[in-house]
């Protein structure tokens, strides 16, 4: 059976690994250029595909969230793309083996990389920041992109993170941010119109004001997160509403075919199967860490549900409108040779997808 790491790698790009036939280039020399925001020459809004020089991401057991690609282990970069699959955030951390680049001058940055060298190169930030915990942030505007500085509260570099705000999904950061949590509106949701609280999959995203300011900047990014609820929402490119994430810390009320039940740690995938029937596939990763279970809707709809390899204990499950499985090449790497799409069954006369209004 397929690698479970392949299944967290497909969801990472919404299909199957592209970089696993990537080569990387030892000649293109790493190189982030701070005044164009450039990546060895490739810059924010152009195609992931400008970074294949990178070759393979680093292979590890971290869940990725869609459009991420991860090479912290091996060089120090986590790059993220929108819906569009262009690049709109570059993460560099103190393991870069490249250099910063400014006017011709250069820097090499490692942990002990300090604010004054980062201020000798770029000259006064914008923006300076002391969180409470003492971690000091400098931002440095160029147009639409940002560029900031993580140092921890005893002057250690962490991080450097250029976004591109123009045009990151469209998102209006200052619009969730001025959310305010409605307790009058329950918080629930139905697996049988896949809606939260009422708003179902598609529609305006702003129609979630109800949950309140989210509890990370993440919306810039296409997602709103949060935690203490359980839940985290991750957004289309025309702001629209495209995946549901339910933790088993959910803090609402479930329910399928109008009657309740819950998701928690203690939830199984045999009881799952004796509330919605069989699942079309099953699949428990190489290592037994993780099992995970599908159910498709006639290609145009994904519920997944992850649970603990060894012990069966539920970790979260999904509701998409962008199915991992909907990719012949992710399917074929499981060895899947179910008939795609799904026909119509009991369960899809039980589910319904919300029209959205206008």
């Amino acid at each position: 059976m397929a690698s479970i790491k392949a299944f967290w790698q497909a969801l990472c790009y919404g299909k199957s690994d592209r970089t696993r036939n990537w080569k990387r280039d030892e000649s293109v020399a790493l190189r982030y250029e701070l005044e164009t925001g450039a990546l060895s020459g490739v810059r924010l809004q152009e195609p992931a595909d400008k970074i294949s020089f990178l070759g393979p991401v680093d292979r590890g057991d971290v869940l990725c969230k869609s459009g991420t690609f991860d090479y912290q282990k091996s060089l120090g970069l986590v790059l993220h793309t929108n819906n569009d699959d262009l690049l709109y955030e570059m993460e560099l951390y103190a393991n870069f083996p490249g250099e910063l680049g400014c006017k011709g001058e250069s820097l090499k940055v490692s942990p002990t990389t300090s604010a004054e060298q980062v201020e000798a190169l770029l000259g006064e930030p914008d923006d300076r920041q002391r969180l409470p915990g003492g971690e000091l942030h400098l931002s440095y505007e160029r147009g639409a992109f940002v560029s900031t500085f993580e140092f921890t509260h005893d002057g250690l570099f962490t991080m450097l993170a250029l976004t591109d705000y123009g045009t990151l999904n469209g998102a209006d950061s200052d619009a969730s941010a001025k959310w305010r949590r409605d307790s009058s509106v329950e918080l629930a949701f139905d697996f049988s119109t896949n809606a939260l609280s009422g708003i179902g999959l598609g529609e305006p995203y702003a129609r979630l004001a109800f949950l309140g300011s989210p509890e990370s900047d993440e919306v810039m990014m296409g997602n709103l997160e949060y935690p203490s609820m359980g839940l985290s929402i991750t957004l289309n490119k025309e702001l629209t509403l495209g995946e549901f994430y339910i933790a088993n810390s959910f803090a609402g009320a479930l329910s399928f075919a109008d009657q309740s039940f819950v998701l928690t740690e203690q939830t199984t995938p045999d009881e799952l199967t004796a509330r919605f029937g069989e699942p079309y596939f099953a699949s428990l990763d190489d290592e037994g860490h993780e099992y995970v279970v599908f159910y498709e809707f006639g290609g145009n709809l994904e519920w997944w549900f992850a649970f603990d390899g060894q012990e069966r204990r539920f970790l979260q499950g999904c509701v998409t409108t962008r199915p991992l499985l909907a990719d012949e090449d992710t399917r074929a790497n499981y060895r899947i040779d179910k008939a795609w799409p799904p026909g119509g069954g009991r369960l899809d006369a039980q589910v319904s997808m919300p029209i959205p209004q206008d």
